[in-house]
Order: C-alpha cells, then structure tokens, then sequence
C-alpha cells in the first residue's frame, strides 16, 4: 500500500508518546511506496503541528519504487528513507525488507521463510504499511516479525480490513491482539482507519476505535495496531480471545 499522509500522522504520534528509540534501526516489510513530495511532507508536518526536523539535501532521496506510475508521479515521490528521517530516524538506518530487489531494499527474504538468527531481536521498529497480507504464511510472516524486533521495540501493522481480491487475506483486530499477547507484547494502539477512495492523495481519513461498520463505496478500512516487546518467549500459535473466553481459560486481552 505504501506510505500516505494518514500513515504520517499515526507514526509520528505513536513515536512521540512511545518515545521510540530513534538510534534505533527501522525496517519496513516491503520498500513502502511514498504518495508525496518532501515539500508536501513539510507542510503537512506544519499544518499538523507535528514533531519533524528538517532535512540535508542528502537525506532526501528520491523513490526506488514506483514502477507502475508514470513519470510525473515517480519524480515527485520520495524514498520511505526520507519519511522516517524527517519523523527523527537517521536515513542510514532505514532499511527495506522484500522477497525481491526490485525496489533496491537492503535485504532480500521471502517472509514465508524464518529470517536468520543475525536478524533477530535487531530492530527499534519492524512496520508493515501493507506487506503481511500478501506473504500466504501468516505464522512465518508473524513469527518473523516477533522475533526481529527487540525488547522495547515496536511492531506496527496498518493492513487492509474490505479490500477484496487484494492480498490473500484481510485483517481483524483479534489477529494482531491475540498474537501479539501471547508472544511477549503490549498492545499501545489498536484502531481502524477509514480513507477516502475518491481521494487518493491520503488527506481524507478518519479514525475510529470501535469498527465503524462497512463504508464502501465511499471509504476503504484499514487496521492500524502498534505492539509493543516487553520480553523475549518462545513463540507460539495463539488461540483466539475469543473461545479462550468461552473455555474459561481467561481473555487475551
């Protein structure tokens, strides 16, 4: 899916009141494509009244991605390097994770497959912008990104709630609690991001906390969830919150 203006506003206010680590490494599952130039990003950090810092010419560095646009798109859009630095990140350490190098990330690696043990307990923040529902083993994909962030450091997902035939699967909230909680996390945010599909620059979004029933054909859903690991535990598949409740074996969360 890529990075919006939505997207901006959600990751800068979760590392704002998280306090991330940002000497910390960030790595994105997929080389997120970027709908805005550094200048649009600018204003929109101002007329938000977010934190952001402004960058060296060095660090704004243009899209590797964007193959399927035209070239008037591809020169104005910025790479996700560029994005992270301005919320406070050093360019140098964001990096992309995919299961090809189309897009020049870093590091190649089908997440269907467990990453290596030099990957592990490595990253401040791992954030899938629209990756995991395309990888068709949901366990690997997870285990993954359980294990590559490291205690204190947090796994962020916005993922597609009513998007039909785009990925394999789309998400439910019970996915990412039950998971999470069972495997050495706190939830810090979990909502639902409803985004205008007339408007596809990412400026007409609304939040809501509660599932605000099917908005089509006017707004698309998606689940933003941030988690935070609080220990490292051997991991395990989760049962779901819900029929722990009715087994009486205690909620999930």
């Amino acid at each position: 899916m890529g990075i919006k203006f939505y997207d901006v506003e959600l990751l800068n206010e979760t590392f704002e009141r998280e306090e991330v680590d940002v000497a910390g490494e960030v790595l994105t599952l997929g080389v997120q494509d970027v709908y805005f130039s550094y200048e649009e990003l600018r204003g929109f950090l101002r007329e938000k009244r977010m934190r952001g810092r402004e960058l060296a010419a060095g660090e704004i560095l243009p899209t590797t991605g964007f193959g399927w646009a035209g070239p008037k798109e591809r020169a104005r859009a910025i790479h996700q390097k560029t994005v992270f630095a301005a919320l406070g990140f050093s360019v140098e350490k964001v990096m992309g994770m995919d299961g090809s190098d189309y897009e020049k990330p870093e590091f190649v690696h089908d997440l269907n497959v467990p990453v290596g043990k030099a990957m592990e307990g490595r990253f401040a923040v791992v954030f899938d912008g629209g990756t995991v529902e395309h990888v068709f083993s949901l366990k690997d994909a997870f285990f993954n990104i359980a294990r590559m962030v490291k205690v204190g450091g947090l796994a962020i997902h916005h993922a597609p709630v009513d998007w039909p035939d785009h990925g394999f699967v789309n998400f439910n909230p019970t996915l990412l609690r039950d998971f999470y909680l069972a495997n050495g996390f706190e939830e810090v945010d979990l909502r639902f991001t409803a985004v205008s599909l007339a408007e596809g620059g990412g400026r007409d979004y609304r939040f809501f906390r509660e599932f605000p029933g099917y908005l089509r054909p006017a707004y698309g859903l998606l689940l933003w969830g941030a988690y935070r690991k609080v220990r490292d535990v051997e991991l395990t598949v989760p049962v779901q919150g819900r029929y722990k409740k009715v087994w009486g074996k205690g909620a999930a969360g």
